[in-house]
């Protein structure tokens, strides 16, 4: 009979080869390079309107110019012109069939607080009710309000309006 030879791999050869495997593998991810850093370029920056604060909306009527939905424009219904009034804490929004009434008020972060609204449910027929769903979803609990000058704009999840004040 042949004697059996067994392998006599010591066990810090194993560890070493694996921690240096595991190490090489971390560093795959990494390029390195002997070249100077490059300058950092200033981020482009967005000119936004100044954010509303309380009081600026006080007796001031904005018709709706644009609607956007997830960024792309919708049609103002014909024949419409839907606007929003504003008293020092209550907003009325002419939605073009129906209205909607509601309370509010803007808070620190410049956004609507409407703790409380009402619909008008005038029958109109389906075409303006996509209209109003757009209108009401903007004008939810916190829509972020922008004014510049005679322009307001109102931006709530997915759905933006874009007002110019009238007389």
């Amino acid at each position: 009979m042949r004697p059996i030879r067994q392998n006599s791999v010591k066990p810090i050869a194993v560890a070493a080869a694996l921690v240096l495997g595991v190490g090489l593998a971390g560093c795959s991810g990494h390029q390195t390079t002997s070249a100077a850093p490059k300058a950092s370029v200033p981020a482009p920056t967005t000119v936004l309107a100044p954010p509303v604060v309380a009081g600026q909306l006080a007796g001031r009527v904005f018709r709706v110019t644009r609607i956007t939905e997830r960024g792309a424009d919708v049609a103002i219904d014909p024949g419409t012109a839907p606007k929003i009034s504003f008293t020092t804490d209550h907003f009325t929004a002419d939605m073009g069939c129906n209205s909607l009434d509601a309370t509010y008020s803007v808070d620190a972060a410049h956004h609507l607080v409407r703790p409380m609204g009402v619909v008008s449910q005038v029958g109109c027929g389906s075409a303006s009710s996509g209209q109003e769903t757009r209108i009401t979803r903007a004008l939810r609990t916190g829509a972020a309000l922008a004014l510049r000058g005679d322009r307001l704009t109102i931006s709530n999840d997915d759905v933006t309006l874009d007002t110019t004040s009238v007389p």
